[in-house]
């Protein structure tokens, strides 16, 4: 398949010349569904060249729908419709979401992904120490995401996310001083936290930060795009994903979502 350049062209090939006066396919696809140009006829104002003898069975030109009939949709954020859903209210905006999200898939996400996320959640508060600030060095270049929507840190409330960029005091293990390495971790609730780790947060013990990485209860803590325990704070339900790629980026866009919304629902 080819990817989706950030202006709605195809890269790694051309795009698919339409004959003159083919036919358009407007039958549904393998799932019932609507052919995407039959979506969006009404955005475009004009009929979009779906053809048949593309890929799936009919040609996809003009904008990335080849990509766009793979995905179906898009997450977004709560309480919004997928990407495939909204075109009638913004194509440019749905297809540049669709760019962002398919490389995420294929190439993994970065802090700044992470940030651009919890920003857009409702009532959300990141707090990013620098030097010179009167936040302690170890966690200068750190973030910490809190639900505060009057803008103010909660002084007696722990963050539900944090992105880390680095090794901090103790915690060695999943091995952040290495260039192009950070992770992200998650507060979850005691049974996800089993499910997605296969731990019980309330007996798990991994001892001290010397205790052998790898040989760490059978937790290998450098291992990236892989849910694990937190290797200091699993009993406080955080779980961590060291480079997140494509095999958690879905799921740890959901865990997040879902940390922000019991923040709020205990928010004073």
């Amino acid at each position: 398949m080819q990817g989706v350049d950030a202006g709605g062209g195809l890269v790694g090939g051309q795009r698919a010349d339409v004959p003159e006066g083919a036919a358009r396919d407007d039958r549904p696809d393998r799932l019932g569904q609507p052919p995407v140009g039959a979506q969006c006829d009404d955005v475009l104002g004009a009929e979009v060249p779906v053809v048949v003898g593309g890929p799936g069975g009919r040609w996809q030109h003009a904008e990335p729908f080849e990509v766009a009939d793979l995905l179906r949709a898009v997450p977004g954020r709560r309480g919004q419709r997928g990407c495939r859903e909204s075109c009638g209210q913004s194509l440019g905006r749905c297809l540049r979401t669709l760019h962002k999200h398919f490389n995420n898939k294929l190439e993994g996400m970065t802090p700044d992904d992470i940030l651009e996320l919890v920003r857009g959640l409702p009532g959300a508060l990141v707090l990013s120490p620098e030097p010179g600030g009167p936040h302690p060095e170890a966690a200068w270049g750190d973030h910490f995401v809190y639900h505060a929507p009057g803008g103010e840190v909660p002084q007696r409330t722990q963050p539900h996310v944090t992105v880390v960029t680095k090794n901090g005091p103790g915690d060695e293990r999943s091995n952040l001083d290495v260039d192009g390495r950070w992770r992200v971790n998650v507060r979850v609730p005691r049974d996800r936290f089993a499910e997605l780790t296969g731990h019980d947060p309330r007996t798990v013990d991994f001892g001290g930060a010397d205790s052998g990485g790898a040989d760490s209860g059978g937790v290998d803590f450098a291992a990236v795009d892989t849910v694990l325990p937190h290797p200091l704070y699993a009993r406080a339900g955080f779980v961590a994903v060291v480079n997140p790629g494509p095999r958690t980026t879905d799921l740890l866009t959901t865990l997040i979502h879902e940390a922000h919304a019991r923040a709020a629902e205990k928010s004073p």
